[in-house]
């Protein structure tokens, strides 16, 4: 065989194969139109007490971090940190929000906002459960908004 594997691929290496793979998924699933979004809980004085950050692909919003500082916790500041990124996302065209959280970490908190377990993978790490977590915003593309008077009629 002529083909040896390396076990060190080159940062430039990587980006050589992600744009491989894009080039591969363009027919399927068209441009990825990859962004990234970063919010920041700070106070007056520009000190950092929580964070979201996450990046959109396709129509997808993915939440890689929603941290707030533990004096901070059970005050509002993480529902207000996730509504605003779910409204940058839908300001966006997401169609849909998902994320991983710990048995030990928020799965309670994305439940009560609205997302749904819709995978767990167990003893990760070992003795907890790791779940993807889900929502879908109901945001349509090239369809107006629902109307917000209470005839029902849009």
């Amino acid at each position: 065989m002529p083909y040896v594997i390396h076990n060190d691929l080159a940062k430039e290496e990587e980006l050589v194969a992600r744009e491989k793979l894009t080039e591969f998924n363009l027919p399927f699933a068209g441009p990825p139109n990859f962004s990234e979004v970063g919010l920041a809980l700070r106070d007056k004085a520009g000190a950092l007490h929580g964070a979201l950050y996450g990046s959109i692909v396709w129509d997808w919003f993915h939440i890689n971090v929603l941290w707030v500082a533990e004096q901070l916790r059970g005050k509002g500041h993480g529902g207000m940190l996730l509504q605003h990124g779910e409204k940058v996302a839908a300001e966006r065209d997401c169609r849909y929000i998902k994320l991983h959280t710990f048995s030990f970490q928020a799965r309670p908190f994305y439940e009560a906002h609205g997302y749904q377990v819709i995978a767990e993978t167990r003893e990760f790490p070992p003795g907890h459960a790791q779940y993807l977590m889900f929502k879908d915003l109901g945001v349509r593309k090239n369809q107006p908004p629902a109307s917000s008077d209470d005839s029902g009629h849009p």
